[in-house]
């Protein structure tokens, strides 16, 4: 009678070891779960402001463009009045007079 008791015991224990693991597994299961659904999240997430980034990015780099154009329309107007400026200093510097007859 005490064999079996004994086994009766061992038997007991090991089932509450196993239903112990079984709890564990399932809850590590569920935080597997979780743990990927955030995951997916966070990488949509990121993916999203990548390519916000991107774009920003591309529209940045088209006004920079088009900055460039207009600044080098703007220095090609001012070339012709630099040059006219430069003959209009260098008149009154050989004859102030006559710079002030030409304005």
């Amino acid at each position: 009678m005490r064999l079996c008791d004994l086994y009766k015991a061992s038997s007991e224990d090991a089932q509450a070891k196993a239903d112990e693991l079984t709890k564990t597994t399932e809850e590590l299961q569920r935080l597997l779960r979780d743990a990927s659904v955030r995951f997916g999240n966070l990488e949509t997430d990121s993916k999203a402001q990548i390519d916000q980034l991107h774009d920003q990015l591309q529209k940045s780099s088209e006004t920079n463009d088009e900055l460039k154009k207009e600044l080098e329309r703007a220095n090609a107007l001012l070339d012709p009045n630099k040059s006219r400026l430069m003959t209009e200093e260098n008149i009154e510097a050989m004859s102030p007079s006559a710079a002030a007859a030409s304005r």
